[in-house]
């Protein structure tokens, strides 16, 4: 039999390795701008024809090249940036010259005109499908200007699957702005068949992020910039305004690289679960430094995915950051007390001192509420924060929740009642309702319990309080999935954190004891759905503390009744103290909002 195997000669070679980074021209587009960025370049433009088929041109004002360089950087396996095998996992910049170029060439006609600063003259080169036709000196610009025509000119079955220019182009402008957006300290333009596109000045991030997406949406972003040990987090999240149905308008850097990552995505959408995004997207440019150490950005050529080596950090920290923002962002409708000793207190000490109107809420968005903060608000949220972690709580079998209410305060509650206990109705059981500012606020009961109920059993968790136990006299049995070893026993291992005695005997899971926070209806119901969720969803395991409270305190049974007017203001206090009074932990609404008009319309129709 004869030999089968054998070397290509470099020409083939050459084109086989530029098919795996240079896949249409928005491939060459962003290999380009990258090189002009990493020369240091704060000018770049960028000219294209017949979307980049016909012609892709980048010219820049950053450090050229010696006549060597110009040379080399066309040759395959040239770089500027790799010296040693250890380099490869410490790579911070997108690379000066090289690595793409070569690739480039092999597949289209290119001219290059570099300068550097010192030198008199510049230099040209015509390449031709990796043959280099002409190398001159020529009196240039300092900077490099390279112009990439006929690509694929040599593949034509490459040539032939390429895009409608519709389509590529729209390739080439995300390529365009993805870089944009991760050097606003950049000046850059774009031109398309003589027509000027984007002209985008040098400025800072917000700037470019609306001069990109739209001066219309400068109330609409709100600002991020989180720092721990680790890493940073900075950028700019879109409030609920601008949720939208598809993916577009998300952008994420690491150390100013554009890259796409499911997990971290992940992270981000979920952020937005809890306040109510059914099938919708949230607008972001966020921007996470690291030590480049703790990252790995060779797992794909075009370098746009990432392996963290704290993954599971970055996810539940950028989740956090993210919910904090939304939080501190969102406005549900206005609640007033009347005459209530704790906020005159806080007030001025003065017990002369009239009652504060309680403003707590905001606004989800403009379509279905609308109300301000009282100047208050500030002080009355700093307050009730502030007693929150020192309240022992007081069970309220009525409502199952945990009540955070001093001695004082009950005993004022009991004395002092609504001046008005009609002013807060309560209907079928389930719902309360108040006239407030021509409105008619309506507030699901059961959904408020179990924000209130979440946000107890999320601080237990997090605070990895030491849990009283509660023996089952009938130990509960759930039968494990044999190829979900490795997750069964971090499941349990999760369980074991946090109050549960619990273990794995012959592929069963024997839970014999759980933390008091728990309650024991729908006990085995409660840890089988918790289990699939940490098999199956990533989310479940990177945010075990939230996604576990939301369950547990989805699972609390709830049994409402008809409540007195004490326990309205018990619940409607308790609901203020949380951080997020305006949606259940599952997401669902706790307050709406009815004008006049409206109601007139429910009335007519």
């Amino acid at each position: 039999m004869s030999d089968l195997i054998k070397l290509l000669p470099d020409s083939i070679a050459s084109q086989i390795a530029a098919g795996e980074v240079i896949q249409r021209p928005a491939s060459v587009v962003k290999e380009l701008l990258e090189n002009s960025v990493d020369a240091k370049a704060d000018e770049i433009t960028l000219v294209l024809k017949d979307s980049g088929k016909t012609l892709i041109q980048v010219s820049d004002n950053g450090t050229g090249m010696s006549d060597t360089d110009a040379r080399m950087c066309f040759e395959r396996h040239a770089t500027s940036k790799i010296s040693t095998v250890q380099d490869i996992f410490k790579i911070s910049t997108k690379g000066f010259r090289g690595e793409a170029l070569a690739s480039i060439a092999a597949i289209s006609q290119v001219e290059m005109i570099t300068r550097d600063d010192g030198r008199d003259l510049g230099t040209r080169i015509l390449i031709d499908g990796s043959v280099v036709k002409k190398q001159e000196m020529i009196q240039s610009e300092t900077g490099t200007r390279i112009s990439v025509k006929n690509l694929f000119f040599n593949i034509p079955a490459r040539r032939k699957f390429l895009k409608t220019e519709a389509v590529e182009w729209k390739h080439i402008t995300e390529e365009f702005i993805r870089v944009a957006l991760a050097h606003p300290e950049v000046s850059f333009n774009l031109h398309h068949n003589g027509n000027t596109i984007y002209q985008l000045p040098k400025s800072n991030v917000r700037h470019r992020v609306l001069s990109i997406a739209g001066k219309g949406l400068d109330s609409k972003i709100l600002p991020l910039d989180e720092e721990m040990e680790l890493f940073k987090v900075r950028g700019f999240i879109g409030n609920m305004d601008l949720l939208q149905k598809t993916r577009n308008n998300q952008y994420l850097f690491v150390n100013k690289r554009f890259i796409k990552s499911n997990y971290l995505n992940h992270a981000i959408t979920s952020a937005y679960g809890e306040f109510n995004m059914y099938g919708e997207f949230p607008f972001y440019v966020l921007y996470i430094d690291i030590n480049p150490s703790l990252i790995d950005i060779n797992v794909h050529p075009t370098k746009q995915e990432i392996k963290f080596e704290e993954e599971k950090l970055v996810y539940n920290y950028l989740k956090v950051a993210i919910k904090h923002v939304i939080g501190k962002n969102i406005f549900v409708p206005k609640i007033e007390f009347q005459e209530d000793l704790t906020f005159k207190k806080m007030q001025s000490g003065n017990s002369e001192s009239k009652g504060t109107a309680v403003n707590f809420g905001s606004k989800l968005n403009e379509k279905v509420f609308s109300s301000g903060k009282s100047q208050d608000w500030e002080k009355v949220y700093e307050l009730v924060k502030s007693k929150r972690d020192t309240f022992t709580g007081i069970p309220d079998p009525a409502l199952g929740i945990e009540l955070t209410h001093s001695n004082q305060e009950e005993e004022y509650l009991r004395e002092n009642k609504l001046n008005d206990p009609g002013k807060i109705l309560q209907v079928f059981n389930n719902y309360l309702l108040y006239e407030q500012n021509q409105k008619l606020v309506v507030i699901n009961i059961k959904a408020a319990v179990a924000r209130i109920n979440y946000e107890r059993i999320y601080s237990t968790l997090e605070k990895s309080i030491a849990q009283s136990k509660k023996q089952l006299v009938f130990p509960i049995t759930i039968k494990l999935q044999e190829n979900n070893n490795i997750l069964n026993d971090e499941f349990v291992k999760e369980l074991r954190n946090y109050g549960f005695d619990c273990e794995i005997i012959t592929n069963k899971l024997l839970v014999k004891a759980v933390p008091e926070y728990v309650d024991d209806d729908n006990l085995k119901e409660l840890v089988e759905t918790c289990l699939n969720s940490y098999i199956s969803d990533i989310d479940f395991r990177y945010a075990f503390i939230e996604k576990f409270a939301i369950k547990a305190s989805s699972a609390r049974k709830v049994d409402t009744g008809r409540l007195d007017d004490q326990e309205k203001v018990y619940l409607l206090k308790n609901l203020l103290s949380t951080k997020n009074s305006a949606f259940g932990p599952g997401g669902e609404k706790i307050f709406i909002e009815i004008g006049d008009q409206e109601f007139s319309k429910l009335i007519n129709s």
